[in-house]
């Protein structure tokens, strides 16, 4: 049997028709059914259940690949960013079952803060962002070694200054830096709501 990740998604409700039963769920009253979405490690078919049941509500049309990690998920388009083992980005459309990779290129980095711009490093240190309509290329004036998307649609770049880190902040598809700032070095780093700001 295939390990499985699973994934709680409360708005699925384009995938899967609406049940109605007695049985406790962590979805709201009146809102919509809970959704628990089981993604194969080794590769296959993504399925749904309703949170509470054995029951398949959706099967995806396509079969992902083994998958290293997810990046994020985007609930308003009900799209799921995930890194296969491989290192490629891709998608799981929830909404129509297809999934696939974002892009044929090779990247290092990978970050996504929403599951629809999914970040990462050229081979050459160039910035890519990957969405649905297309891609948007950077050329920073240094090569970051790290991204970190934020909520608001900003990405700001890490870059290794010996003791210090330099953060540039820069709002795609806009191509110019609008905020940076240098901070001690850390060995860990996790993104936060709190805005930056910068001197």
């Amino acid at each position: 049997m295939n390990r499985a990740l699973l994934l709680a998604a409360a708005a699925l409700v384009a995938c899967a028709p609406r049940i109605h039963d007695s049985g406790s769920s962590p979805a709201s009253a009146g809102g919509p059914d809970a959704i628990l979405v089981r993604l194969p490690l080794e590769g296959g078919s993504a399925r749904a259940y309703r949170w509470g049941s054995d029951s398949v509500l959706w099967t995806s049309g396509e079969r992902l690949p083994r998958l290293a990690r997810l990046l994020a998920f985007d609930d308003e388009q009900g799209s799921l960013a995930y890194v296969d083992a491989r290192g490629v980005p891709g998608r799981l459309d929830l909404r129509v079952g297809s999934a696939g990779p974002a892009t044929t290129t090779s990247l290092t980095s990978l970050e996504s803060a929403d599951g629809w711009a999914i970040y990462g490093l050229t081979g050459k240190g160039d910035v890519s962002r990957l969405t649905p309509s297309g891609a948007w290329t950077f050329k920073p004036d240094e090569a970051p070694h790290g991204l970190i998307p934020l909520a608001d649609g900003s990405l700001v770049l890490l870059s290794d200054a010996g003791r210090r880190m330099t953060l540039r902040r820069l709002h795609p598809p806009e191509p110019r830096v609008t905020d940076t700032s240098s901070v001690a070095r850390s060995a860990a780093l996790s993104r936060s709501a709190a805005p930056m700001t910068c001197r």
